[in-house]
């Protein structure tokens, strides 16, 4: 099964430089989505350099023409996720991924979708 992670969970194991775990435990690249990407490119800006070593083991998705209508309905409605959690949850829903997330909001809503 394939993981799909959102920035906090992705950060969070780059800093502490152990990213390579989460591939070792997902047994396949890491995924995130585009959007997840954009937030990560305002903390390189910023002089985070920990987002390279993100950048080098990640694969970033982008949203199908269903996916992108699925992500601008959800974003409309619920305000308590930000959009690129909103994106992971699609495209795990949406491809049978695993959400790696550490926002209970974004747990929340997974265990809503279910």
């Amino acid at each position: 099964m394939k993981f799909i992670c959102d920035a906090d969970v992705l950060s969070m194991f780059a800093k502490i430089d152990e990213i390579e775990l989460l591939e070792k435990l997902s047994g396949e690249t890491l995924l995130s989505a585009e959007e997840v990407k954009e937030e990560l490119l305002v903390s390189k800006d910023h002089g985070y350099d920990f987002v390279d070593k993100i950048f080098d083991h990640v694969k970033f998705l982008d949203l199908s023409k269903k996916e992108r209508e699925d992500y601008n309905k959800i974003l409309e409605k619920e305000k308590r996720l930000n959009p690129g959690e909103i994106q992971v949850i699609i495209l795990a829903k949406s491809r049978d991924h695993i959400v790696l997330t550490n926002d209970k909001s974004a747990h929340w809503y997974c265990k809503k979708m279910v």
